[in-house]
């Protein structure tokens, strides 16, 4: 296949800002989560205010809101509004569609890119420049539906277009419950990026509650605090906790910290207010392993590729079923199965988005 005339005639999206400014009809965001914060952020930032925000009836409590806005129902909106445009603030991108068919809904924006801060188109030329590693890549999914989505990502990063996402999105799926491997009982779980116990929980209700053991590493003072509080309060055992950083190698790093599911390793060397020391060392030397790893989840922005080269040992001989976000960086699509390949041949892989968003694709691995 010639994977550079997939890129041809690409429906680019304008810039989000220059669209917004071009309106006159209030403008409203649907969700009151953390990837809504970042949004309105964005928004202030480029002369765009909210006239407000509502989240469905099933998600509203009374006296909601978000960063001192009072946040309304879908019910309380219609009441105040007769028509709106709206922009999400969420990773429901799926539900797009239906937010378009309602009565008082004149259009549906949103940004191609929300988490880690990361807004900016993938230019072209990377595709051109990348060539023969993307098609080395393509090649590599075992399956043509995880080629469909690879080029499916690409296109959305190019033109900021998320027609293209939503084409090939069928359903959710998460890291244990997929159609690429099933989880059981026995497992021994490793989750690098253990967050508050997100993953966890949701490990937990997908096997019905039964594992060997868990291994979680979470850096962040805060979160790692609020892991341990769920561990305590569900009475959970044979769980070893790790406030240590994911890397290649021994070292000590800069971390930003204080930002809920988004805190990471931070290379910038600006000055930050969150800016913390972290130790860091190899996932085949963070913890002593009595059984070996069956499951392997990573999930955040900086440093996927350094944690991978940490886990040479794992990956050779534990051979655990793998489940690696990707979607932030383009280029960690590229690098995460090389490297995987090249230090374990044996291993397949898949592709899936998560949710209808780029920031969800997932590579998952196994190993023969």
């Amino acid at each position: 296949m010639d994977i550079l005339k997939q890129f041809d005639g690409l429906i680019e999206e304008e810039n989000i800002i220059a669209q917004l400014k071009k309106e006159s009809l209030p403008l409203v965001m649907w969700g009151a989560g953390s990837l809504a914060v970042d949004v309105m952020d964005y928004l202030e930032k480029n002369g765009i205010h909210l006239s407000d925000i509502f989240v469905d009836e099933e998600y509203y409590s009374e006296g909601m809101s978000l960063n001192g806005c009072k946040v309304l129902s879908y019910s309380m909106l219609c009441e105040k509004y007769s028509q709106v445009n709206v922009i999400l603030g969420c990773s429901n991108y799926e539900k797009m569609k239906a937010l378009e068919n309602e009565p008082i809904v004149r259009k549906v924006f949103y940004l191609f890119s929300i988490i880690y801060n990361v807004y900016e188109k993938t230019k072209l030329d990377f595709v051109s420049e990348h060539i023969t590693v993307i098609n080395k890549i393509y090649e590599m999914w075992e399956d043509d539906f995880s080629k469909e989505i690879f080029l499916a990502y690409f296109k959305t990063r190019i033109s900021g277009n998320y027609k293209y996402v939503l084409d090939v999105y069928q359903h959710e799926c998460n890291y244990f419950n997929n159609d690429v491997f099933k989880i059981n009982r026995r497992e021994v779980y490793l989750d690098v990026g253990a967050y508050n116990g997100d993953t966890i929980r949701l490990f937990l209700s997908e096997n019905g509650g039964g594992y060997k053991w868990i291994y979680a590493l979470e850096p962040d003072d805060f979160n790692r605090g609020e892991l341990k509080q769920y561990i305590k309060d569900a009475c959970l055992k044979n769980i070893t906790v790790s406030e240590k950083g994911a890397w290649n190698k021994k070292d000590v790093l800069n971390f930003c910290s204080n930002l809920a599911p988004t805190s990471s390793i931070d290379d910038s060397n600006k000055e930050k207010d969150n800016i913390v020391h972290i130790d860091v060392d190899r996932l085949d030397s963070v913890f002593d392993y009595d059984e070996k790893i069956t499951m392997l989840k990573v999930n955040y922005y900086e440093g996927i590729y350094e944690t991978i080269l940490g886990a040479e040992k794992i990956l050779k001989e534990h051979k655990p079923k793998l489940a690696i976000v990707v979607g932030f960086d383009e280029e960690m699509v590229l690098k995460i199965p090389q490297i995987i390949h090249a230090i374990n041949p044996a291993y397949r892989f898949w592709l899936r988005f998560n949710r209808g968003m780029i920031a969800t694709l997932t590579l998952y691995g196994m190993a023969d």
